[in-house]
């Protein structure tokens, strides 16, 4: 357990940032609203239940770090103090640690978990006491739909936004025969579905399918069924992440299935450029699917990486960092129409709701659902000047995740109705 107050050495000096950056005329725009003045008011308390042991220990700590960025650039930087707690992936420990913090530490918002399982549980402990948390991830899709919440802000992606836009991509630039693949709980078997059922109704055949325990580290069974499958499929679609990600990908080169030019596409991204150095070669040639990567061309992107390596030297921004940065973003606009007002939880989430600005991913909106409706890429891994970046194959458009009718994917959400 952490609980950690803002630290000098971290804060960023802004006017040094403007001075030393070749960004800096970008500066405004992946600020957005936020007011150079420095604020005088109240303390705000934010806590943060995130993931920093385990399968996704990496992503936790970045996360924070990309709240902390976007509390950096704004006027509230002097006012803000973070609380952490590990939820070790753990739905009943999450739930516990968001209680702890709300109750004992006082705080005013929370930056949810980053697993679905854990974050649905989360939500629905929060909603009946009408307390604020905002996703990084933990996009289950049924806080999408059924289980929408007032009080809950999808900021990143949903298994939906990340999984169905592939399926024409797919079919036009690969091949009609798909392998699918998934982790073991809600978000791996969501990606899958979200793309099994309208790619066989587009006429493609899925040939096999898999999905392994979270923390697998011998992917060789799952493997063995992939080489083996007939037809061949044309690629590899799914689901896993993190550290596992990391070990299918290797073993999944050492099989001779790399060199038999059958690609992995991983739904939610996973191809980060902290990762993807440990894959080295065996990650070549293969895609995601995500709305942001460290090397797409705006100048809210440029921006946004010089002030990330001005406060973190010698760290290397990456999805993680930036979807944190965007919760953090979206915090401080709620609490810029709130008034600057930490305790008015209904004024911060009315302008929450009325988000829409250009961010280092694009153009970014909140749906009426309370998911951010966002840019979807298809970026594949390549080897240039020596290193391994992601390059934009293609761009399938805007989305969010679609809540109301017979198919919403995570069932109607009724918010407000």
């Amino acid at each position: 357990m952490k609980m950690e107050e803002k630290k000098e050495g971290l804060e960023l000096n802004r006017r040094d940032f403007l001075k030393g950056t070749a960004a800096a005329a970008a500066v405004a725009a992946v600020s957005g609203p936020f007011s150079l003045a420095r604020a005088a008011g109240p303390e705000i308390r934010v806590g943060m239940t995130l993931t920093y042991t385990g399968v996704y220990a990496m992503v936790g700590k970045r996360v924070e770090n990309g709240i902390r960025l976007a509390f950096a650039l704004s006027k509230y930087k002097d006012q803000v103090k973070f609380f952490t707690e590990d939820t070790q992936g753990k739905p009943n420990v999450a739930i516990e640690k968001a209680q702890k913090l709300f109750e004992k530490e006082q705080i005013h918002i929370l930056a949810g978990p980053i697993a679905g399982h854990e974050s649905l549980a989360v939500s629905e402990m929060l909603k009946p006491k009408k307390k604020l948390m905002l996703l990084a991830y933990g996009a289950n899709i049924k806080l999408c739909g059924e289980s929408c919440s007032r009080y809950t802000f999808l900021c990143g992606h949903t298994p939906w936004n990340q999984s169905y836009p592939a399926v024409d991509w797919f079919l036009k630039t690969l091949g009609k025969k798909v392998y699918l693949i998934g982790a073991d709980y809600s978000t791996g078997h969501e990606v899958v579905k979200f793309f099994k059922e309208p790619f066989e109704k587009k006429g493609g055949q899925v040939v096999g399918s898999f999905f392994s325990p979270l923390g697998t580290t011998e992917f060789a069974p799952y493997l063995a069924k992939i080489k083996s499958a007939s037809p061949k499929p044309d690629g590899i679609f799914g689901f896993i992440g993190g550290n596992d990600l990391i070990n299918f990908v290797k073993q999944y080169a050492e099989f001779g299935l790399q060199k038999e030019k059958i690609p992995i596409i991983v739904g939610l991204g996973g191809f980060s450029p902290v990762l993807v150095p440990a894959m080295a070669e065996a990650a070549v040639g293969n895609y995601h699917v995500f709305h942001y990567s460290n090397w797409l061309e705006n100048k809210e992107n440029e921006a946004f990486k010089a002030a990330y390596i001005k406060m973190f030297p010698g760290e290397i921004s990456d999805e993680s960092v930036l979807l944190g940065y965007e919760v953090g973003t979206m915090m401080v606009k709620g609490l810029e129409a709130a008034g600057g007002k930490p305790e008015d939880t209904e004024k911060i989430i009315n302008g929450i709701e009325k988000a829409d600005y250009r961010s280092p991913r694009g153009h970014v909106k909140m749906d009426p659902n309370h998911v951010a409706n966002v840019p979807i890429y298809i970026f594949q891994v390549v080897k240039q000047d020596g290193k391994y970046i992601l390059k934009t194959a293609a761009y399938t458009g805007n989305y969010g995740t679609p809540y109301s009718g017979p198919d919403a994917p995570g069932g109607e959400c009724k918010m407000g109705r």
